[in-house]
């Protein structure tokens, strides 16, 4: 054996594969002790790498009667007093291989970076928000292509998710009413609109590559579930600039709309108050009096909540997380202006979604400044809630008309409805709906 060449250890290999395929050619001295050392800084690093969660940081900032501890207690209530969450037991897991763990881990570290240099190219204004957006989408309409939904690991947060949008817009859309779908993704929502009976569906994206997606969509959902309504889509950024000029160019619109809907993105247009004004400008010159505003954002006031939580002297990152869902703010201004942001626009963090969303660039949207800025363009409030008391007032009316799949959808082992474990904060906690009501016509240039 003597002078044979061993090959170096992959850098996503463990030492106990390698030691596997490869100790017996070693001296002692690479067999013995340094492997023990080795594995113990391995598993230092790995532990240094998780995300801290604030709750663990300052435990005598909690407040027993603050708003997110009366929400849980509601839909824990509502739901499942007893609640333990939905944990997998050991029994059902499957098992991976210690090689295959380190391999998963390495080639995660390497997308991280990569994503990691073009967050930076952003922070320091050298990229634009719109490509980095653009360029994540376009990878999940690919990815999703090619694989089967029900096989997602977050499936019941997704099915949630969609049962709140499926109340929401039924409670807020008309029987063969027009809509206008800002940010329109693949089409997620074409059945919830099918079941409402609209007449006119009309979809824009920033995404050339989701536009294709939902009108193949459509075409297959068509027959299979009736859906009668003329769908219209074009591809165009819905935030960052007037929909004129695509509107022009489709004259079959039914302009005025009777709801314009923006699910999961409206958060894009935070980055500059011009963004966002020109997003709600948008919103009011498509809607007829009458019409409805509604939508699905993060709740401001839930990471008000989270950073809160942090100490005035925290000197690392801010974020926090679980196996579902991590959010990561690339300042710590919101501590160091007194728990407050300094400016109601670019307040910039990053959020991973298992399987859905993989740190992409979002931005605050403080709720007194929609406000603001849909009162300054004939926008009423009508509704505000967090998906937790949404669920909890709506479920009970709502639950006959939604369908058998819905129902098991969010179907929990205990034969109750909702979300429970780690998906219940992804989902429940940290998301809004809304819905305005245009009121009066404004003059807009």
């Amino acid at each position: 054996m003597v002078g044979k060449k061993i090959p170096p250890k992959a850098p996503w290999m463990s030492e106990e594969k390698y030691q596997q395929l490869y100790g017996h050619l070693l001296t002692p001295k690479e067999n013995g002790n340094d492997i023990e050392e080795n594995e113990s800084k391995t598993k230092k690093q790995a532990d240094d790498e998780q995300n801290i969660n604030p709750d663990d940081i300052v435990k005598t900032n909690s407040n027993k009667n603050d708003r997110f501890s009366k929400e849980e207690a509601i839909f824990n209530e509502y739901l499942d007093p007893k609640d333990n969450g939905n944990k997998i037991s050991k029994d059902q897991e499957q098992p991976v291989s210690l090689y295959e763990r380190n391999k998963q881990m390495y080639l995660q570290k390497q997308l991280e970076r990569q994503k990691k240099a073009q967050l930076e190219q952003v922070f320091k204004g050298q990229a634009n928000v719109n490509n980095l957006v653009i360029n994540h989408y376009n990878e999940r309409t690919n990815i999703t292509m090619g694989e089967k939904r029900h096989m997602s690991p977050i499936i019941k947060l997704k099915n949630f998710n969609n049962v709140i949008k499926y109340i929401l817009i039924s409670k807020y859309t008309k029987q063969q009413g027009v809509v206008l779908e800002l940010a329109c993704g693949k089409g997620g929502d074409l059945i919830k609109y099918g079941r409402n009976n609209i007449s006119q569906w009309i979809g824009f994206d920033i995404s050339e590559q989701s536009i294709s997606e939902a009108k193949r969509r459509f075409l297959t959902m068509k027959r299979k579930h009736q859906l009668n309504y003329q769908t219209i889509l074009a591809q165009g950024d819905c935030f960052g600039h007037s929909l004129a000029p695509i509107v022009a160019n489709l004259p079959e619109c039914r302009f005025p709309c009777d709801v314009v809907s923006i699910q999961f993105a409206l958060h894009y247009a935070f980055e500059t108050e011009q963004k966002a004004r020109r997003a709600i400008q948008n919103v009011s010159k498509s809607l007829k009096i009458g019409g409805n505003f509604l939508g699905t954002i993060p709740d401001s006031e839930f990471l008000r909540y989270k950073l809160k939580k942090f100490p005035e002297d925290y000197d690392k990152k801010l974020k926090w997380g679980n196996k579902v869902y991590k959010v990561e703010f690339e300042s710590d201004n919101f501590i160091k202006n007194g728990y407050e942001w300094d400016s109601p626009f670019g307040q910039l963090y990053t959020y991973y979604l298992k399987d859905a969303i993989d740190n992409v660039p979002e931005y605050v949207i403080p709720f007194e400044t929609l406000r603001s800025i849909c009162d300054d363009y004939g926008l009423e409030l009508k509704l505000k809630k967090s998906f937790t008391q949404f669920f909890a007032d709506e479920f009970p009316e709502w639950m006959k008309s939604l369908s058998r799949n819905q129902l098991e959808g969010i179907k929990r082992d205990d034969g109750k409805y909702g979300i429970t474990g780690d998906e219940k904060e992804a989902a429940a906690f940290f998301y809004c709906v809304f819905c305005f009501e245009k009121v009066r016509n404004v003059e807009i240039d």
